[in-house]
């Protein structure tokens, strides 16, 4: 599904405010994004049809609801849950390696691209500033595409890029993901790393450039078995790469070998501006795009953000593979304040502590959750959906010798209640209670 298709869907659904007054990309369209995302229920999502000094449309507060991202991906809640248990349940391995082999088997084919434009410039696209100390303006929603020098396989990854000159980006990738792998084995042989971000693609490939996939799972494939819709891809003008060929604007360049360049200020999740001293230099080649494009955004900052409500299907994902590899594992909560720190309530069935001294070391192993800032395992007696609850259990257990430092966080073994001793009502009483109301 194209871009336009799913927004002529929200707008079919009354889902969407057009904006046809001008607008600035320089703060007021994240000053806007961020007050209608404020609003009762995640508000609408947003179309600024006359960005000042551009041609280029802004589509905005896409994830904005739970059910504009089902929309997204043409599913319920429940066929979606359907679909990752059976990738993951599809084979005789742990969920990560069962997921890659679904995956991978998604069948791509080739067609005519639909951006055949070539009319624009980095400064023509409305990139976001968004936070008064950023220095430049953001790409936020570009999906960096990669491929492996030494095996072929390709990364698609949800990175920002800070557009720093005519054809310079700065494109902040993290070490140890996708996008860092393919940079180091290129330059280890000497070699330029070619590089596409991809601006409004098939929606549901927001969700699988950013989802918690297992290595060299991939996320055309991820996307097309979620959807059902096939991957369709077109030959890039400059660069050896194949990509989506629904694009609204692809953005065609390379890394050069030991490249680098500041990024930032940036007004990040935590709160706080964040800057890099040694941020990979993206050197454009070419700009194709669809007549009229659109380019879609997120606004990134302190939570409650727009940008969170994706995060939901993470927890959704690791939720179902937690539980498949781990029988004891009942249950996993993300809070949306943290949720992008990896940070999680795990509610764990009735076992000995021998047995929940093993998970935890696994779970330390898992690259799911071995990056997570906090993780906290109660009994699964409680509602860990309630976080007052989670919280009241954690302290009340909370010792020393319960808590383990990871090489990136914590984790909290707020386990072994004796259930023999909770307070609770005396079951006649209640029952008696219940009959006189």
């Amino acid at each position: 599904m194209a871009l336009r298709a799913y927004l002529q869907q929200l707008f079919d659904n009354n889902d969407v405010k057009r904006i046809r007054s001008e607008v600035n990309s320089d703060l007021e369209i994240a000053a806007m994004c961020r007050r209608e995302f404020a609003s009762e229920s995640g508000g609408h999502a947003l179309l600024f049809e006359a960005v000042k000094g551009t041609s280029v449309r802004v589509a905005a507060n896409l994830f904005g609801t739970k059910e504009r991202l089902l929309r997204m991906l043409e599913v319920d809640e429940g066929l979606l849950i359907k679909k990752i248990r059976a990738m993951i349940q599809s084979g005789t391995q742990n969920s990560a390696a069962n997921l890659v082999a679904a995956c991978n088997k998604a069948s791509e084919y080739s067609v005519a691209p639909e951006y055949q434009q070539s009319d624009l410039t980095l400064k023509d696209i409305p990139a976001l500033r968004s936070w008064p100390e950023e220095k430049d303006p953001y790409l936020s929603l570009a999906l960096t595409h990669t491929v492996s020098p030494a095996t072929g396989v390709c990364n698609l990854g949800l990175y920002r890029a800070a557009l720093i000159g005519n054809q310079d980006i700065a494109l902040n990738f993290a070490a140890g993901s996708g996008a860092d792998c393919h940079l180091q084995l290129a330059e280890e042989r000497g070699e330029p790393l070619p590089v596409v971000l991809i601006i409004g693609p098939d929606p549901a490939l927001f969700w699988a450039a950013s989802a918690p996939l297992p290595t060299d799972c991939s996320e055309y494939g991820f996307a097309a078995e979620i959807t059902d819709r096939p991957v369709s891809l077109s030959p890039c003008l400059t660069q050896p790469l194949s990509v989506p060929a629904n694009a609204e604007i692809l953005i065609e360049g390379e890394i050069r070998a030991g490249e680098r360049v500041s990024e930032g200020p940036f007004g990040n999740h935590t709160g706080q501006y964040v800057e890099r001293n040694d941020c990979p230099l993206m050197k454009v080649t070419a700009i194709r795009h669809r007549a009229q494009p659109i380019l879609p955004v997120t606004v990134v900052g302190p939570p409650p953000s727009e940008n969170i409500r994706l995060a939901y299907l993470n927890e959704l994902l690791l939720r179902e593979m937690l539980c498949y590899d781990f029988p004891l594992i009942a249950d996993l909560v993300m809070p949306e304040m943290t949720i992008f720190h990896g940070a999680a309530i795990i509610a764990v069935r009735d076992c000995s502590s021998e047995d929940v001294a093993d998970l935890i070391q696994q779970l330390i192993k898992t690259t799911s959750l071995g990056r997570s800032r906090l993780l906290v395992l109660v009994d699964d007696d409680i509602n860990i959906h309630d976080l007052n609850m989670s919280w009241w259990r954690t302290v009340n257990l909370l010792r020393p010798e319960r808590v383990t430092a990871t090489a990136k966080g914590l984790i909290i073994n707020a386990t072994g209640i004796d259930r023999e001793r909770l307070v609770t009502e005396d079951r006649v009483t209640a029952r008696r209670v219940d009959r006189c109301q």
